[in-house]
């Protein structure tokens, strides 16, 4: 039996792409730190640690922002939490 294609359906590509579409536009809306802690950690992928150096915040400062920061995008975004 041949193996079943994995790649996305137009549509599946589509819907992805509207997604990221609507991320970037809600990231864009973010006020800067809430932004900044969010690319850091989740794009650019850095501890804690690395993203209070290069914001020159505490890491709890750090570490308080990140859930406000995505609990405005999940609003943004309309979604619940």
């Amino acid at each position: 039996t041949a193996l079943a294609d994995k790649s996305p359906s137009p549509s599946e590509t589509f819907a992805q792409k509207q997604r990221a579409v609507m991320l970037a536009e809600a990231l864009e809306q973010l006020p800067a730190d809430y932004r900044d802690v969010v690319v850091l950690r989740f794009i650019e992928r850095l501890s804690f640690p690395e993203i209070s150096q290069r914001m020159a915040r505490s890491v709890p400062s750090v570490k308080s922002i990140l859930p406000r920061a995505l609990a405005r995008l999940r609003r943004q975004l309309g979604e619940t939490p």
